[in-house]
């Protein structure tokens, strides 16, 4: 029981030591959601919003993060272990890689309190697609391939600045543990100003995501526009 709190109580503190196609309208993103919802215990509505993310942004550490700690309370340990592993690859020496790693060792150390009887998972049954012709598809193709590497651009170049954010909030703790008696202020200032960063960064990359795929998404439809 005791591994169980501490990867559970884990996530809570995540929000603030922390740094994801959609049914969501991104205008209405709330970069905060995720972690509301989770501290609601509605732990199938964390793995919903966080596969949503992961779909539009697959470096979201956070997204990837929160959903493994969903994963774990219901049983799925497995599947939290791939998250956490996915957090460390993608997060380098962030506090959220950092909390990974501790999850990961936690996990390991007690595999039976994280564990669920085996179930029988139904078959998937996927429809025929409709059939479409070859030269239409091979340009769609390309175009979609085009759209993933201008998309990973723009992926890489946040990563970069959410671990320049992370390190700088590090910095900034570090620095606050040394002052007295304003330690708490500072601390507490340096976490709100990191997690201002992050919404503004997660919003500016949301709203260059929507707008890149847009313009290939213009692209796809003019092919099968001329075909017809």
């Amino acid at each position: 029981m005791f591994f169980c709190r501490t990867i559970f109580l884990i996530l809570p503190l995540s929000l603030t030591m922390s740094l994801s196609w959609c049914p969501r309208a991104w205008a209405d993103f709330d970069p905060t959601e995720i972690e509301r919802v989770y501290k609601a215990k509605n732990y199938a509505e964390v793995e919903h919003i966080a596969r949503v993310r992961m779909a539009i942004d697959p470096y979201d550490v956070r997204a990837r993060y929160f959903l493994a700690g969903a994963l774990l309370h219901q049983k799925r340990a497995q599947e939290a272990l791939t998250q956490y592993e996915a957090c460390i690859k993608l997060g380098g020496e962030t506090p959220l890689a950092k909390m990974s790693r501790q999850a990961i060792v936690s996990i390991k150390q007690n595999p039976k309190a994280f564990a669920s009887p085996a179930k029988v998972v139904p078959k998937l049954v996927i429809p025929a697609a409709a059939v479409e012709d070859p030269d239409i598809v091979e340009r769609k193709a390309m175009v979609q391939k085009e759209l993933e590497e201008a998309l990973n651009v723009h992926r890489r170049a946040k990563v970069e600045q959410m671990n320049k954010i992370a390190n700088d909030e590090q910095d900034a703790i570090e620095a606050a543990n040394i002052a007295r008696p304003e330690r708490d202020i500072l601390i507490r200032a340096a976490l709100d100003d990191a997690q201002e960063k992050r919404a503004k960064l997660e919003r500016i990359y949301a709203d260059i995501e929507k707008r890149t795929t847009q313009a290939y998404q213009e692209r796809i439809n003019a092919l099968t526009k001329r075909k017809k």
